[in-house]
């Protein structure tokens, strides 16, 4: 206990002598022998530098940003799906957060669409457990109504997918449906029947010396050319009215939105009710089978007391007049007997054709 005091004493006196020297002093402890041990020489200088801490705590700070905005890029975040990549010649619409579905079912989304030199590459993932071949194909398909699109993925061949990516050659975008109707009217609009007549009939006069098959196949293209020649105008104003009937459903566009919304709704209220429903049905069954079962067991009380009731409605029937005649007979009596005790607490009646010294009363 002795020797530690010393020891403690000797360096609270060395740190009073390195703070009398300012604080970038360095103090030598020289070895010395302490009960036949060795103190060895310890250098005080301070090695924190203000200027170093707050450059490392700056590049923490933008470490901890950089991880959360791309926290959804992290392999163990985003739920360990593949990550692949597909190349298209047109994106149609597809956006981040699109499903990705192999054979009808949902197994990944997409995570990106950027554009790169000569196509457009969706980057996606999908489920690890699905095994791509080395000529998987992807394709750009529409959802519903409101044109929502997805990635189909068809595994096939043997091996895996290269590098993680399908190539254009085995891509294919979506098909738009209003955009190919309005390119089919400007080209076909755009079509002289006139001039197509006259190059069917050039067609049809070259062949003449050809067999009677090749007369009979140009006789009938012939024919079709003068037909849609002669319909010109019936033509014209079908193309239009399919013109217009694609704008029109283009501007309905959002009617539509908001009957598939409704439809959805309604499917959803019918699926959150159809444990109700389900229930209704089963309780509906059990009652009609404890019903039947209810008749069966009592199928010979049920139908002797049927019997007695059929005889009772026959006797009604048959006494039909004389019931009626019962009735009105107690009507009159009971508008009579009313009169007579509804006058207050007594009886109040007349008898007709008694004698004149009749006397009421108790006798005295």
């Amino acid at each position: 206990m002795v020797q530690l005091l010393r020891v403690r004493r000797e360096l609270q006196g060395l740190d009073q002598d390195r703070d009398r020297r300012g604080p970038g002093a360095t103090v030598q402890r020289h070895p010395a022998h302490r009960h036949g041990r060795e103190v060895p020489v310890v250098n005080d200088r301070s090695t924190r530098n203000p200027t170093i801490a707050a450059v490392i705590g700056i590049l923490l700070i933008a470490l901890a940003l950089l991880l959360v905005l791309r926290l959804d890029r992290l392999p163990f975040v985003s739920g360990g799906g593949r990550e692949l990549s597909a190349e298209f010649s047109d994106s149609s619409g597809l956006e981040r957060g699109d499903r990705v579905e192999v054979a009808g079912v949902n197994v990944g989304e997409v995570q990106d669409v950027v554009m790169g030199r000569a196509h457009v590459i969706v980057r996606f993932t999908i489920d690890p457990a699905i095994r791509l071949g080395s000529t998987t194909t992807a394709s750009i398909r529409v959802g519903n109504l409101l044109g929502s699109k997805f990635v189909e993925i068809v595994p096939q061949g043997t091996g895996a997918l290269a590098s993680g990516a399908i190539p254009v050659a085995r891509t294919t975008p979506a098909y738009d449906i209003v955009t190919a109707f309005g390119e089919l009217t400007d080209t076909v609009e755009q079509i002289d029947t006139d001039q197509l007549g006259t190059a069917l009939d050039t067609i049809a006069t070259t062949f003449e010396g050809s067999s009677e098959d090749v007369h009979a196949a140009i006789r009938g293209l012939s024919q079709i050319t003068r037909t849609i020649a002669s319909r010109d105008e019936e033509v014209g104003m079908l193309l239009g009215r399919s013109q217009t009937l694609t704008a029109s459903l283009d501007g309905s566009k959002a009617d539509l939105t908001h009957l598939v919304v409704q439809a959805n709704a309604l499917l959803a209220e019918v699926d959150r009710r159809r444990d109700a429903l389900r229930g209704l049905v089963i309780h509906s069954r059990q009652l009609s089978e404890e019903l039947r079962g209810l008749v069966k067991d009592n199928q010979k009380q049920i139908g002797p007391a049927l019997d007695e009731l059929e005889q009772v409605t026959e006797l009604l029937a048959e006494r039909q007049d004389q019931l009626g005649d019962t009735v009105h007979a107690v009507a009159k009596f009971a508008r009579v007997f009313s009169n007579t005790i509804g006058s207050g607490p007594w009886f109040d009646s007349t008898i007709g054709n008694g004698p004149n010294n009749l006397e009421l009363g108790p006798k005295p």
